[in-house]
């Protein structure tokens, strides 16, 4: 139950931070309840390394039982609000995306614990796809974190086999 009563308590910290908190106009970056270096504790308090750096964005990867890797991406981590990003591999024609994969995104949508995907279409017509998940800050703890971060990457390894099995995703 340990687990469970860690997110809990960081849900509702981060909540009720929230509503103590004066309102900001904006969800982007700005004055608020910053918190340098929260990611990276994180990070060595569950032992896991950080992968990637852009900006204010930490990447983290993790291996899915088809050999692949699958990238989590935390962006504006010491904000008020924390964005995390899954994105599948497959990128592919608008044209050919058949109506079993939009219908598959809309019900994994529903059944999501934290999350949704979206479909983004390019100037070019292609779709990729990604998952998105956007947090209080304030409310993550390590275990939420870790919970957020495996099952998003699970989430989009399992999307990605089920293109793979259709013929939509080629791994090289």
């Amino acid at each position: 139950m340990g687990i469970v009563r860690d997110i809990f308590e960081g849900i509702t910290t981060g909540l009720v931070t929230a509503t103590r908190d004066p309102p900001r106009p904006s969800l982007g970056p700005g004055p608020g309840t910053r918190d340098p270096g929260r990611i990276d504790r994180f990070c060595r308090a569950l032992g896991w390394s950080i992968d990637g750096r852009d900006g204010d964005a930490v990447e983290l990867h993790f291996r899915n039982p088809t050999g692949g890797i699958a990238i989590v991406r935390v962006e504006s981590a010491d904000e008020d609000w924390v964005l995390f990003s899954a994105h599948s591999a497959a990128v592919l024609p608008v044209s050919t995306v058949p109506p079993e994969v939009t219908g598959y995104l809309l019900r994994q949508n529903a059944a999501l614990a934290a999350g949704g995907w979206a479909a983004i279409v390019s100037p070019s017509s292609a779709v990729a796809f990604g998952l998105l998940y956007r947090t209080p800050g304030p409310g993550l703890c390590p275990a939420s974190f870790q919970l957020v971060c495996e099952s998003m990457a699970r989430e989009a390894a399992e999307f990605d086999a089920r293109l793979a099995a259709a013929g939509l995703l080629r791994r090289p």
